[in-house]
């Protein structure tokens, strides 16, 4: 795609809901030369699911294990070069627990250095703003969000602002669409190229 249409490697995103948002988590934790930034709109915690039925308890409960401790066990995160993320749930969700949310911001954290092996804050800061359509809360580096997350009032198992009469989709809320956009418009993968494509 990047040769054929001449896209910028350094603008490629990857992004997914529910199921999806579990492999858009993996592109993106497992390929971080290939992707600027993930969107992970109501997605599960990383790494815990060893099986369809341990799948479903993730999904109905969060991570029994701690967040950062899988992450750490997939990946040495000092040689990480980091993932800039952003997260949508909604709060109602009956499918996918919105703790699954607040997990992956703590993978997510821990991944792009703002947080240690125990979870202690060592670099960034936070800024949350209440809106009427619920919680958005930015962890901010050298002043650009890494990592966003947006916890959806009244929303469940649906994407944000779409076609009611699509299944999954949601009036209630932001436009995900737009605010994932207005998210990785501002992330940038330095010296990725094309011929990165071709190597995973």
């Amino acid at each position: 795609m990047l040769a054929e249409h001449d896209f910028d490697p350094e603008r490629v995103y990857v992004a997914g809901m529910s199921a999806g948002a579990g492999l858009a988590a993996l592109l993106a934790i497992r390929y971080p030369h290939l992707f600027a930034a993930v969107g992970l709109h109501f997605g599960p915690v990383f790494g815990e699911a060893r099986s369809a039925i341990g799948a479903m308890d993730v999904m109905r409960h969060g991570s029994r294990s701690d967040p950062i401790t899988l992450i750490d066990a997939v990946l040495d995160v000092r040689d990480y070069p980091g993932m800039p993320a952003i997260i949508v749930h909604g709060e109602l969700d009956s499918v996918v627990s919105a703790a699954n949310a607040e997990q992956l911001a703590r993978q997510f954290l821990r991944l792009n250095g703002f947080v240690d092996a125990a979870g202690d804050r060592r670099a960034g800061e936070t800024r949350e703003d209440t809106q009427p359509d619920g919680v958005v809360t930015d962890y901010v580096k050298n002043g650009r969000p890494v990592v966003k997350t947006s916890v959806v009032r009244g929303l469940g198992h649906s994407w944000a602002r779409g076609d009611d009469t699509v299944a999954f989709h949601s009036s209630k809320g932001p436009d995900s669409s737009a605010v994932m956009w207005e998210f990785f418009k501002h992330q940038k993968r330095a010296n990725a190229t094309a011929q990165d494509a071709y190597v995973a």
